[in-house]
């Protein structure tokens, strides 16, 4: 089914029902700050080029993906077998994650430098995809999701995508206080570069969050691609301010 040269496959180990795609910037229609493969309409893109992209990821998937408003909520979209799919009745609502029960239903989240996470189970009987930046994380987006799941947690599989790293995420003191205050297990995930900056870990306090869910540590599969160091071939916020988005896409047979 996975015939194009601008996504890859997710590198984790999942049953065979289970099928993923995860976009990059390159390969589509999108010119000057969104070249090329923009797949947001709510970035300022020019939104017949990015539906000609839609149109070109549509032709490696079984159905037409359930595009989410993304607003950094904790909200989650339920998708299971009482539902047809249709996505027209979700298109202005807020949800940040989606949880599907239904195979051959698409879940896919968009992002530059947030995390998307994929998750799945060893029956590969559900599919989920989140879109985790700090006020997810915060929120936790990532526990309300799970618990929804009704999952033994030594079953459930997780890939963590391209996200921007350590080194360039720079964030306020105000935020490293919230998080210290939430937790202070989190300050292992900042690192101080001068009086009022921190660099922070998204993806580590991604990964202790899960553990702390007691999702398994092997269980748990990071992409390690940096969205604002492969800046050629992923698009980053931090990095450049206007820009598209890629999508991480997921849906079991």
């Amino acid at each position: 089914m996975h015939n194009l040269t601008n996504c890859f496959i997710a590198n984790w180990d999942t049953p065979a029902n289970v099928h993923t795609l995860i976009t990059t910037r390159n390969g589509g229609f999108s010119t000057g700050d969104y070249a090329s493969f923009n797949l947001a309409t709510h970035v300022g893109d020019d939104n017949s080029l990015v539906l000609k992209n839609r149109q070109l990821l549509q032709q490696t998937l079984p159905s037409t993906p359930i595009w989410l408003n993304q607003t950094h909520s904790n909200n989650i979209l339920n998708i299971n077998a009482k539902c047809d799919g249709d996505n027209k009745n979700v298109l202005n609502n807020e949800f940040d994650a989606i949880i599907i029960t239904k195979p051959n239903i698409v879940g896919v989240v968009m992002t530059a430098d947030c995390i998307p996470i994929l998750i799945t189970n060893k029956h590969g009987s559900f599919v989920v995809a989140i879109h985790a930046g700090w006020k997810g994380l915060y929120n936790n987006i990532i526990s309300n999701t799970i618990n929804k799941l009704g999952e033994p947690m030594d079953n459930i599989l997780v890939y963590i995508g391209p996200t921007i790293c350590k080194e360039h995420f720079e964030v306020g003191t105000e935020l490293y206080q919230s998080f210290i205050e939430l937790d202070i297990n989190y300050k292992t995930q900042f690192k101080q570069k001068n009086n009022s900056k921190y660099l922070c870990n998204l993806v580590g306090i991604a990964e202790m969050q899960l553990l702390k869910l007691r999702v398994t540590s092997l269980n748990i599969t990071k992409s390690h691609f940096c969205t604002y160091c492969n800046n050629n071939e992923f698009y980053s916020y931090r990095k450049d301010g206007v820009t598209g988005r890629i999508a991480s896409l997921i849906w079991f047979e």
